[in-house]
């Protein structure tokens, strides 16, 4: 269940922010270099590294600080895109990401009462957590282009293949690609 559970993590995870370097969504033809149907590692890092990474850096650092990588994810939650997080995003999110992270529930996390989750209230939550030290796969306590995309991948491989099926991808892209 753990595992299943990481795995959809990220977020995610992935994919972050408003305004990608492309001009339209990816597709799965867009990852599939050589059209084999299945999307290696190798093609899923260059695409994304390519089109997305920038956008966990923003300030385009040597690496990805806690905080970018907390503000993406809580970007990828934020479905309305209002800054704030309602308790159905917030069960959405911790259903598919951080149910092995965040163990208080929504009134705890709410820590103003006001109905939401801002920001601050949702980053202390998983500050204290082994969160962002999950994501460094070299254990160098920095996260890279490679660990980045490689943990993206990892999670939207739902059966651990080692390759992305289409299935795959689309169960993730609407989640995390139309951010």
């Amino acid at each position: 269940m753990r595992n299943l559970i990481t795995t959809y993590i990220f977020l995610s995870a992935f994919i972050l922010f408003n305004g990608c370097q492309q001009t339209g969504d990816l597709t799965f033809e867009d990852f599939d270099k050589n059209n084999n149907m299945y999307i290696t590692l190798d093609e899923f890092q260059e695409t994304f590294s390519e089109h997305y990474y920038s956008k966990w850096n923003p300030e385009n650092k040597e690496s990805v600080e806690e905080d970018a990588l907390l503000m993406a994810t809580y970007r990828i939650w934020d479905n309305d895109k209002n800054d704030k997080l309602s308790k159905e995003e917030y069960t959405m999110g911790f259903d598919h990401d951080y149910g092995n992270y965040i163990l208080d529930d929504f009134k705890s996390i709410d820590e103003n009462k006001d109905g939401y989750i801002g920001y601050n209230e949702y980053s202390v939550a998983l500050q204290e957590t082994s969160f962002y030290l999950d994501w460094d796969i070299h254990n160098d306590n920095e996260i890279n282009e490679e660990d980045l995309a490689t943990r993206v991948f990892s999670r939207w491989d739902i059966d651990q293949s080692g390759l992305l099926e289409i299935d795959e991808f689309k169960e993730f892209q609407d989640y995390y690609l139309k951010v």
